[in-house]
């Protein structure tokens, strides 16, 4: 039996082919298995979506019962936000609130905000995946039409 020192001095032991096999079996599986999310580069609105998600879940947890029809109850976990002064996250719940339907799970619209942020989408296109869905960023677009950048008549 071999014993070895690990950590903070607690002792273990490898004691047979199937504690050695299992060892392996833990490295080749390794490589295989995904990494946890990195958020240190994640964008606000990549946050910001998970924050909300979690919330959701918890509030999901804690009283299942409103949730037989999800879109109301997102929608007034919403407005219980927005009465305390999270009205940010409050925005991000009736984001999965407007995305939900019988088809599609909090956990896809979840994924779907997630890579609408990773892609580098304002938060308008990440929280609201239709709205003004042939819009793009385009900073002149106004309520009457593009602005032209070029000068005037009198201008070059």
């Amino acid at each position: 039996m071999d014993t070895r020192t690990s950590g903070r001095n607690r002792k273990y032991a490898l004691q047979g082919p199937w504690e050695a096999l299992s060892g392996v079996l833990s490295c080749l599986k390794e490589p295989f298995m995904f990494p946890l999310d990195d958020l240190r580069n994640a964008s606000m609105s990549e946050v910001l979506g998970r924050v909300a998600y979690r919330l959701i879940v918890q509030d999901y947890r804690g009283d299942p019962s409103p949730y037989d029809r999800p879109a109301e109850a997102m929608l007034d976990l919403s407005h219980y936000l927005s009465a305390r002064g999270w009205a940010v996250l409050a925005t991000w719940v009736r984001a999965y609130a407007a995305q939900w339907n019988l088809y599609r799970t909090v956990g896809e619209i979840r994924s779907g905000i997630i890579n609408r942020a990773r892609c580098g989408q304002s938060w308008r296109h990440v929280a609201f995946d239709g709205y003004k869905g042939t819009r793009g960023d385009d900073p002149r677009v106004t309520n009457r039409g593009v602005i032209s950048r070029r000068p005037g008549k009198g201008g070059r």
